[in-house]
């Protein structure tokens, strides 16, 4: 790939107020690098921007990403996010004052306080300015409040009784009932353990979906077996889903699926105000993100996966070999 050259302001077709925002620079640069190369660029509907979206050859992207990538500020005012198609990409422009507000809800307990160090580096490293962060703690004790809090987080302590699976579903409501309360567009669950690159919540807001998920792995046991599958369901009729295998999701695109984790989903105001978090069957362990799948469904909404975001599942401390199971 050949890096872009920094045009002279004279290459550049400036808006009629000659106003050099940096947003206005890159997509310029976009634009010219796109002529440059005999392709065209076109303009994509967004709900969250007025500016809209650029669809860009593949092969344009590709050279801007050394751009781009280049100086950190770019990573705050641009997303790159697959567009249906394998010839084009989607770059969203979405500078902060236009950005919607995000609640990062994140129910925990000290059980997995191993992984801490990684999501303190997640939440630090995210390039979506516009968010603030709530953690759940159900502890047993106080020690692990204290923690989050003295690495800046804001925490919520919660009754340490029930089972796991009442706990969780506890914990998501508690997060759900401060959201409401709160002036944030959208609620992200990121499951302690769930490690996510900078960029993966500013992709998933730019897609203006209700509800979109990410990815990542866990242990399922399907006829007495053990395998390591996405947490991600296709729908196939109005009652039954079916698992979908990595290679199924290995193409980078935004689909519908009929249900997904919790551990990693971007929801709207919307969605949370009809839809509240229960268990589904008599499961102790799990079930909560099936029941809310299955009523947001019924309740007229259509989920979505960004296969694009593939995250870490760390299920054990760092270092320790049996994560790379879990890793793409």
């Amino acid at each position: 790939m050949r890096p872009i050259p920094f045009p002279d302001i004279g290459d550049l077709a400036l808006r009629g107020d000659l106003e050099l925002n940096m947003v206005a620079v890159v997509e310029d640069l976009v634009r010219l690098e796109a002529k440059r190369a005999g392709h065209h660029v076109v303009r994509v509907d967004n709900p969250l921007c007025p500016r809209g979206d650029l669809a860009v050859p593949r092969c344009v992207a590709h050279a801007l990403h050394l751009l781009y990538r280049a100086c950190e500020f770019f990573c705050h005012t641009i997303t790159s996010t697959p567009l249906m198609g394998k010839n084009f990409i989607k770059l969203s422009f979405l500078p902060d004052d236009m950005r919607s507000k995000v609640l990062i809800g994140i129910v925990t307990h000290d059980g997995d306080s191993y992984c801490l160090p990684e999501l303190a580096k997640t939440l630090e490293l995210c390039t979506y300015a516009n968010r603030d962060v709530l953690v759940i703690d159900n502890s047993n004790g106080d020690e692990y409040k204290a923690r989050l809090e003295g690495i800046g987080l804001r925490v919520i302590r919660d009754n340490p009784e029930g089972t796991r699976i009442e706990r969780i579903i506890r914990g998501r409501n508690l997060a759900r009932r401060a959201f409401l309360e709160s002036d944030a567009d959208y609620l992200f669950f990121l499951d302690s353990d769930v490690i996510m690159r900078p960029d993966y919540l500013a992709r998933l807001v730019a897609h203006g979906k209700d509800i979109v998920s990410g990815l990542y792995l866990a242990n399922f046991i399907i006829d007495g077996k053990q395998q390591i599958l996405p947490v991600a369901y296709e729908r196939v009729d109005d009652r039954r889903v079916r698992h979908m295998l990595r290679h199924e999701i290995q193409e980078e695109h935004l689909i519908p699926v009929g249900c997904a984790g919790l551990g990693c989903v971007l929801l709207s105001q919307r969605v949370m105000k009809k839809i509240s978090f229960r268990n589904i069957g008599e499961s102790t362990t799990g079930g909560e993100d099936a029941a809310f799948y299955k009523d947001a469904i019924m309740a007229g909404f259509t989920p979505y996966c960004d296969t694009s975001i593939k995250c870490l599942h760390m299920k054990y401390p760092r270092g320790d070999a049996r994560n790379k199971i879990f890793a793409w």
